[in-house]
């Protein structure tokens, strides 16, 4: 059994995306698949790991590039996805930075209590699909880091939507945060205040475990004891 079908038994992200029309529509004509890297530029990336402790609990897999449009992601249940679009011989700080926050993800997989406890003090609760209408969770872009736990109230109320733009012709990059309001059934293209107050201006807010992995990869947190120890200061 290769890892991809390993992954897909725990997660049904791949089955996910098929039975939801603007995901299917999304990845149209993309190839999900395994794919590989010349030698030269796997031993760069082997020795960029080293260098982040994190990633010693992963696996790094590469697909092809046109897989998720490109987009690195992690699969359960420790495997970071790279397309070969992304990989180069001579790994750059931005790349650096990618590997940290999908190895972020893998810690969020791994320790998925300590996450729940810290997010709930801090703000934020889960929410179950239920209480989302389905014209809104059927435009909703599925992401493979969050899928197994997708939606997350912040101050109880306020649900963070990534919405594909377009209905005719979605398109995985192109997507704009809506918060659904629990109590009213409502979208609004703001912000709530005390989110702001607290974040900024961010572009990652789809999710909490997308905020948190942005914020912590560009520090460059690389071990999982400075990731619960700044959690805890939060």
């Amino acid at each position: 059994m290769n890892v991809l079908n390993r992954a897909e038994i725990i997660d049904q992200y791949l089955s996910k995306c098929r039975h939801n029309r603007s995901n299917h529509l999304a990845r149209k004509g993309a190839h999900y698949e395994l794919s590989t890297i010349d030698t030269n530029t796997a031993r760069a990336i082997q020795s960029t790991a080293r260098d982040i402790p994190l990633l010693d609990q992963c696996e790094i897999v590469i697909l092809d590039k046109t897989a998720d449009h490109g987009l690195p992601h992690t699969r359960p249940p420790n495997y970071i996805c790279l397309p070969t679009s992304l990989c180069a011989s001579s790994p750059n700080k931005d790349f650096i930075t990618t590997l940290i926050h999908e190895a972020i993800h893998v810690h969020q997989r791994d320790y998925p209590d300590v996450w729940d406890t810290q997010l709930r003090r801090i703000g934020w609760s889960p929410v179950s699909t239920d209480i989302i209408p389905s014209e809104f969770t059927e435009r909703v872009r599925i992401n493979p880091d969050t899928c197994m736990n997708p939606f997350w109230a912040w101050e109880q109320y306020y649900v963070p939507l990534p919405i594909f733009r377009s209905d005719i012709t979605p398109q995985l990059n192109d997507v704009h945060i809506k918060w659904f309001d629990t109590r009213h059934n409502t979208l609004s293209p703001k912000s709530p205040q005390t989110f702001l107050n607290r974040y900024g201006n961010m572009s990652y807010i789809e999710h909490p475990y997308e905020i948190y992995a942005d914020l912590y990869s560009r520090r460059g947190l690389k071990t999982g004891e400075e990731i619960i120890n700044q959690l805890n200061r939060e």
